[in-house]
């Protein structure tokens, strides 16, 4: 091999290696989070699972879903963006950028500029599609147990030793309380204050076995309540322990 040719493929490898890198850090910046965001399909991504978002990804909402994505804001801190199809039809989305809010709307012409970290677009009468962002405290490991206070929203129950009822209800929470930022998205989402009161499993393995919707009241704040609950992620409890609480 030449020396011309010899230059070129070390041209060529650099290149290689630089795309690799800018694609690594783009996939790195936006994050899909599939078990919050039922009935939204992704496509046209270059990052190589789909927890990652590359610029350019399409996301298609069917009627009644909810896309929820995420980005690191400090090392304390998320920023978070939630949005909800309340229509009939599909609502197109493309990840355009990699600074918040990052997605722009497609295939929906009468939306209003984002205001109050809020977007509305109305597709028509009683149809309409709506998005919410927000910072949120990162989540950190639940190693330290919470100062026990009296909870009257929060009964552990089905516990094989119930004298140990009171250690899981600090354990849950303390669950709870880290959880309390993205409830409150979901509330400023749908704009409501009402209670939304759930039941749930946790197992040995930490994993959410099952979360059931005990109120009656909004469906879409329920869900959305319902999925943060179920993909929280839960230190190893003892003992399988099932849990009701009023958010």
């Amino acid at each position: 091999m030449n020396l011309s040719n010899k230059k070129a493929v070390f041209l060529l490898v650099i290149g290689m290696l630089c795309q690799s890198s800018a694609y690594a850090e783009e996939c790195d910046t936006v994050q899909f989070l599939d078990a919050k965001s039922p009935g939204t399909a992704i496509s046209k991504n270059n990052c190589k699972d789909n927890q990652g978002l590359s610029i350019g990804t399409q996301l298609e909402l069917s009627a009644g879903a909810r896309v929820w994505l995420k980005a690191t804001h400090d090392n304390k801190h998320i920023q978070q963006l939630i949005c909800q199809n309340r229509s009939n039809d599909f609502v197109h989305l493309t990840v355009a950028s990699q600074e918040a809010p990052w997605i722009s709307v497609d295939n929906l012409k009468n939306c209003n500029k984002w205001a109050n970290d809020r977007l509305n677009c109305k597709i028509s009468t009683g149809n309409t599609f709506f998005c919410m962002t927000g910072i949120v405290k990162q989540q950190v490991a639940m190693v330290t147990r919470q100062e026990r206070t009296t909870s009257v929203s929060m009964r552990a129950i089905a516990l094989d030793n119930p004298q140990n009822i009171p250690t899981a209800e600090d354990y849950a929470d303390k669950a709870v309380a880290e959880m309390q930022g993205d409830i409150k998205l979901c509330r400023e989402l749908f704009n409501s204050k009402e209670p939304v009161e759930l039941i749930w499993n946790v197992s040995v393995s930490g994993k959410v076995d099952d979360v059931s919707i005990l109120s009656e009241g909004s469906e879409e704040l329920s869900s959305c309540i319902r999925d943060v609950v179920a993909d929280y992620s839960y230190a190893k409890p003892e003992e399988m322990v099932t849990f009701v609480y009023e958010f």
